[in-house]
Formats: C-alpha cells, sequence, structure tokens
C-alpha cells in the first residue's frame, strides 16, 4: 500500500517557497558554523579579508528567490529526462550568481552552494511532484544525471 504524500497536497508554490526557506536557512546555518578554522564564521572572518558573517547573510538573501525557483522548476517539470530540467536550472544559476556578486559587492560567498542547492531544490520540488519519498539515496539520481553532463 503507497503512502499519502503530504508534500503532493500542498500548492506547489507553497511548497517551493518552504523548500527556497529551507535552503536559504541551511546557508546561514552553515555560515554562522564555528569554528572552521580559516573560514567565516560568525565569530570570524577566518582568512578572508574581503568578506564577514554579513557578506553571507547579504548573499543568501539575495539567493532566497533563486533557491524558490529552482524548487518551482522542480515542480513544474513533465518530463522524464533529468537533464533537460538541468538544462532550465543554468540560466537561474547563473542570474543568482550575478545578484549575489551584486548584493556582496562581487565577493564570491555562494558560488558553489548555488550550484549544489540549485540542484538539490529541484530535485526535492521534482520528487515531491511525482510522489517520490525522500531518503538519501534518491538524491544520487539528479547527482548522477549532473556528473554525466
Amino acid at each position: 500500500m503507497m503512502q499519502s504524500n503530504p508534500s503532493r497536497q500542498q500548492d506547489p508554490s507553497t511548497l517551493a517557497s518552504v523548500i527556497g526557506e529551507l535552503a536559504t536557512q541551511a546557508l546561514l546555518v552553515e555560515a554562522n558554523l564555528h569554528p572552521k578554522p580559516g573560514l567565516v564564521t560568525a565569530r570570524s572572518t577566518g582568512s578572508h579579508s574581503d568578506m564577514d558573517i554579513e557578506t553571507f547573510r547579504l548573499s543568501a538573501a539575495a539567493l532566497k528567490p533563486f533557491m524558490v525557483e529552482f524548487s518551482r522548476l522542480g515542480l513544474d517539470f513533465s518530463g522524464n529526462d533529468l537533464t533537460q530540467l538541468l538544462t532550465s536550472l543554468r540560466p537561474v544559476g547563473m542570474q543568482a550568481e550575478q545578484e549575489m556578486m551584486m548584493a556582496t559587492g562581487q565577493v564570491n560567498t555562494h558560488k558553489g552552494a548555488i550550484f549544489i542547492f540549485g540542484v538539490l531544490c529541484a530535485a526535492l520540488g521534482y520528487m515531491s511532484a511525482k510522489g517520490i519519498r525522500f531518503i538519501h539515496c534518491t538524491c544520487k539520481i539528479p547527482f548522477a544525471k549532473c556528473a554525466q553532463e
């Protein structure tokens, strides 16, 4: 017997907002972790003279709408070829990077996170829309497709 998936019963725009909010919170929580030798935390700039915790907060705030958009793209994707979904993420990720750079005064705080969270948010949206239960191994599917490119 298949279990009901409560996320499928939510309004897709609400679900995309929830996923985007969780991704944004993850960026902020990571930034606040201490100690991280050489890395920015709430207590230290580490080895960085060009950024501090406020730079990370500004970056996370600038990225939030893009995390929501990545999620929405996953929720709305109706195809079976996940490389097409990945292709649709690329321009959003590039715009997110531009916004991050503007918000931080040209400091790269989250470029890698844009990529990884973009794929993750889209995967969570896609899986929710398809009724696929989220367990750690299901994330291998979109990441494996990504690695093939």
